[in-house]
């Protein structure tokens, strides 16, 4: 979901829907792996 107020500077928040929230303890383990093994990653880029 995107809420966005008419202000200045323009500032924009996002959230996840209910539905994205049953999918957040995934999105926490691929975070995770990202930070355990994200630099090896960058030799197959």
């Amino acid at each position: 979901m995107c809420n966005a107020s008419f202000i200045l500077p323009p500032r924009v928040e996002y959230s996840l829907t209910e539905m994205g929230q049953e999918i957040l303890p995934i999105l926490k383990m691929m975070e995770s792996y990202g930070k355990k093994h994200g630099e090896q990653a960058e030799d197959y880029m």
